[in-house]
């Protein structure tokens, strides 16, 4: 909202004013719960609202972000994912305008002085415990998708923001509806003051799960209703009849319908667009060429002329040679076609693309991964879920209710269906009843994740006058909350108890002691002072690798392929260390990493008993290695990483080198950081 679109100025008339401009400019009449969470933040105080995907939770952030702005004030939105966050940075420019946002995720930074900063959790945790003066300009925070905080490796993040947040600021929590809102909520107030809860648990658009096989009598797929009629919990007996009748005389293989056959059976049921869930990459590609390899289509010559031209300006920054490397007219062939993959190892301009053209509604069929489910604003006429398993990483396992419940809530567009519909793909390996326990969707229970590290005591050291000080912040924790007596309810285990929530604190601190990043019992040496401003995993023994092994004669294509072993993360395949390498200095310089690392897991095992620290992973070393030297866009997809998982791990890597810079001063990381910061990694990333 600019000046001259100002409702009023100040006071309770201008408030009033406000909320009269903001209904007026919607296209849609607020519900009840929205009304009751946008009246909370114009009286001045926080909210949690916690509703199902689709409810239109963002509704009442963007009103926030608006009450900020009249108020003279700041306003930051943050997100769990870089993904949610490039997102958000467009929506907003577009209601805001392109001088008013900007976009802050550790490797991008887009016009930091603007009035509304989108942002990753992270980054606004790194800017409270760096006392970032800009803080105390803001009034209103948003926390999208705040049960992120349950997230085993990234939870603790959600809890020191608001526990550092200054007092003066309003809080905005998103969730998905949870059981526990009471006892979160109780959290909030005991450490954030007035704190309302607003709780939604019916769908915007109400689901009906469908089963999807293929009948005997007609070798075409079929859709039934799951549920008997007025029951979410009893199986139709129409289905149970035609799926005992269909085994006893037939190969129960042959119940399972083709691809093809289960998007023609929705076509003619008018309920496309759908999202067709894939637990699997490669399958998401493999589904798409299988409807191009058919020379089906499911657009006409106007969405397909419509298609054809938003793809091209999307990639008009890339160069053919760009192009031909990514198979970007494979990609568009399917896009002409109605249908597209959307997956986590996909560049961000082709993901972008897709979402914006099924938001559209010019997309027919999507088939995408779990990961569109988590916050993407991609609602759909019907969801498919191919199989109910998926695999974790370790083993194929059930979907949960939970689990049905985020990635059905695609289901529906407000506005434009009466109903969403969830469609369950008949699996030879799932009986019947695993599918109705799957799809009895629920609420889960928050539980916190909070748990110290070095990095976070590190900077509570900087930050805090004294250990006391900074304990009273981990007894003030969410996961301490939970453990008071009287608080044990059904649910998960607790994680952790207030005194484990010390003790663990004082294990990290005496291994920083023993390290020598401590001058004293509450004082950082040089060594401490780099690694309060280094945030990666493994960062402790990042620190230790530039102190000790660290030099001017490092070369800065070695240095590259050394220092992405530090960023590395695990997506299923096999780590690989300092013995993979063939060139003599690469194999050196990788195994003294090596020996940082393990000079760190002995002093762990001696105060932990366990190594706390992962072991490096140089699986994308020689991969950087070319990158940095050539920028060729073969070298994104050589080898068995997908493009987006290359340029994921570059710009991590980028991110950690600027870090590094910054915190030591060495000028060959920001050197390198603009080496690798090139071409396609610079073009995969929202432009400004």
């Amino acid at each position: 909202m600019n000046k001259a679109s100002d409702p009023g100025c100040g006071g309770t008339a201008g408030i009033a004013a406000l909320l009269e401009w903001f209904e007026q400019r919607l296209d849609f009449d607020l519900d009840d719960f929205q009304k009751k969470a946008i009246g909370h933040l114009a009286a001045g105080r926080s909210v949690l609202v916690a509703a199902p995907t689709g409810a239109g939770k963002t509704v009442i952030a963007k009103f926030a972000i608006h009450l900020a702005l009249f108020r003279g004030a700041r306003a930051i939105y943050t997100s769990p994912l870089k993904a949610l966050s490039n997102e958000k940075f467009r929506e907003l420019r577009e209601e805001h305008g392109d001088e008013e946002v900007g976009l802050l995720t550790g490797d991008v930074s887009i016009r930091p002085e603007a009035r509304v900063l989108v942002m990753t959790t992270e980054v606004l945790r790194n800017m409270l415990y760096e006392g970032a003066e800009e803080i105390e300009e803001i009034s209103h925070v948003v926390l999208d998708e705040i049960h992120y905080l349950q997230d085993p490796e990234r939870g603790s993040t959600w809890e020191e923001v608001i526990l550092m947040l200054p007092p003066h600021i309003r809080l905005v929590c998103l969730s998905a509806t949870i059981s526990n809102t009471a006892e979160f909520v109780g959290w909030l107030k005991t450490v954030r003051g007035e704190v309302e809860c607003v709780s939604q648990s019916e769908r915007p658009v109400p689901l009906e799960v469908l089963y999807c096989y293929e009948d005997a009598r007609t070798s075409r797929a079929v859709l039934r209703r799951l549920w008997a009629k007025g029951s979410k919990s009893k199986l139709n007996p129409s289905l149970a009849r035609a799926l005992s009748y269909q085994r006893f005389r037939r190969d129960r293989y042959a119940l399972v319908p083709h691809r093809l056959d289960v998007l023609e059976c929705l076509e003619e049921n008018e309920l496309l667009p759908c999202i067709y869930f894939i637990f699997s990459r490669e399958g998401c590609q493999r589904a798409v060429a299988m409807v191009a390899s058919s020379m089906r289509s499911f657009v006409d010559q106007d969405e397909r002329r419509a298609i054809g031209d938003a793809a091209l300006e999307a990639v008009s920054e890339f160069s053919d040679a760009e192009l031909a490397a990514l198979n970007f007219n494979s990609f568009l062939d399917g896009l002409l076609r109605g249908v597209a993959p959307h997956h986590g190892g996909m560049l961000h301009p082709f993901k972008e693309v897709v979402e914006k053209l099924f938001s559209r509604g010019l997309l027919k069929v999507v088939f995408a991964t779990e990961t569109l489910s988590l916050g993407v604003d991609m609602p759909a006429r019907s969801v498919v879920l191919e199989s109910c398993y998926k695999f974790d990483g370790t083993s194929h396992k059930l979907l949960t209710p939970v689990e049905f419940t985020q990635l059905s809530g695609r289901a529906g567009r407000r506005g434009k269906d009466t109903v969403g519909y969830a469609v369950i793909v008949h699996s030879p390996w799932l009986p019947i009843d695993h599918v109705m326990t799957t799809a009895r969707s629920t609420k889960f229970r928050l539980v916190s994740s909070f748990k110290p590290g070095y990095n976070m005591v590190a900077n509570m050291i900087r930050k805090y006058p004294s250990r006391e000080t900074a304990v009273q912040l981990l007894q003030n924790s969410y996961a301490a909350f939970q453990s008071l007596p009287g608080r044990r309810t059904a649910g998960p285990p607790r994680r952790t108890s207030r005194s484990a929530l010390v003790e663990e604190f004082d294990r990290y601190k005496e291994t920083l002691r023993r390290l020598g990043y401590l001058e004293n019992s509450w004082s950082l040496s040089r060594k401490g002072e780099i690694l309060s401003r280094v945030y990666t995993e493994r960062d402790v023994a990042f620190v230790e690798w530039m102190e000790k092994y660290l030099d001017d004669s490092f070369d800065m294509y070695l240095l590259a392929a050394v220092i992405s072993g530090f960023v590395a993360d695990d997506r299923g395949a096999e780590r690989v260390d300092s013995r993979f390498f063939r060139k003599p200095t690469l194999r050196a310089q990788a195994a003294l990493a090596e020996e940082a690392v393990a000079s760190v897991q002995a002093v762990e095992r001696e105060v932990f008993g366990e190594p706390r620290t992962q072991p490096l992973d140089f699986s994308y070393s020689l991969l950087v290695m070319r990158w940095a030297k050539t920028q060729d866009p073969m070298a994104l997809v050589s080898g068995s990483s997908d493009p987006g998982d290359a340029v994921r791990h570059l710009r991590r890597l980028i991110d950690l080198l600027r870090q590094a810079s910054e915190s030591r001063h060495t000028k060959v990381f920001a050197r390198l950081a603009e080496e690798l910061d090139q071409g396609i990694v610079s073009s995969a990333i929202t432009g400004g």
